[in-house]
């Protein structure tokens, strides 16, 4: 009998150990990395042409989790008066209106 308690002690107190790390463990991971301030995502998006066509276009998106500004990424490419062309990457503000010229109404 007195083999017996000794196990189940030993196991009762492995048990509780283990428990105790795990709830440790996984208390302690959600604190290691806050998010930051400015988070990217992908996305998709719906669009409407001038002439009423709609479309989805897909994009990678910057927020500002502190004031819930949203921006869109942009890439272009220019060409300089050498010939040379490079790609620039920018952040344009997401929410926009664009007026659609009267010539395409």
């Amino acid at each position: 009998m007195s083999h017996q308690r000794t196990i189940v002690s030993i196991i009762g107190i492995a048990l509780v150990t283990s428990v105790a790390v795990w709830a440790r463990q996984s208390t302690h991971d959600r604190s290691v990395e806050p998010a930051g301030r400015f988070q990217l995502f992908q996305g998709e998006y719906h669009s409407i042409t001038s002439r009423g066509q709609e479309y989805w276009l897909k994009g990678l998106f910057r927020i500002d989790t502190t004031t819930g500004t949203v921006w869109i990424g942009e890439s272009d490419q220019i060409t300089d008066a050498q010939g040379a062309v490079t790609q620039r990457t920018s952040w344009r503000p997401f929410e926009q209106t664009i007026p659609v010229p009267p010539a395409l109404r």
